[in-house]
């Protein structure tokens, strides 16, 4: 007999909180940053481009903000830095820090998927290198 899988809220606590839909089903959706608006406002951008361009799921919408979420708290903390001051070497920094967070063997595989987010910072202006071709695919 196969485990059930918990809900993605109860995964990634207070990053996700269920909500109800019209069916009755239990849903997913981000919770705001507490980050302030320029982090809301870069989280709500960013959702609409993974939305609308890249056909998204909400459930994977999610999961994406989530380790972009970590990126920005590793590299800014809690305030919102200018995105232009986003090299490689933070991006390399934070691969590595996330490899070694939770296994100290490095067996964790690094976060390719964020390379979707730092094309999009490159497509809407906000950093004038595209950081994403770095990032082993």
């Amino acid at each position: 007999m196969a485990a059930i899988p918990a809900p993605a809220w109860q995964l990634y606590g207070q990053a996700l909180r269920p909500i109800s839909g019209r069916t009755g089903r239990q849903n997913t959706r981000c919770e705001a940053s507490h980050a302030g608006n320029s982090r809301e406002k870069l989280r709500r951008d960013y959702e609409a481009y993974l939305r609308n361009e890249r056909g998204l799921s909400e459930k994977t919408i999610c999961k994406l903000w989530y380790l972009i979420v970590r990126f920005l708290k590793f590299r800014f903390g809690d305030d919102m830095g200018d995105l232009s001051k986003i090299t490689p070497i933070n991006i390399a920094g934070f691969m590595q820090n996330y490899i070694r967070e939770r296994n100290p063997i490095g067996s964790r595989p690094p976060p390719r998927n964020c390379g979707g987010f730092f094309q999009f910072l490159f497509r809407a202006g906000k950093t004038k290198n595209n950081l994403s071709l770095g990032i082993p695919a």
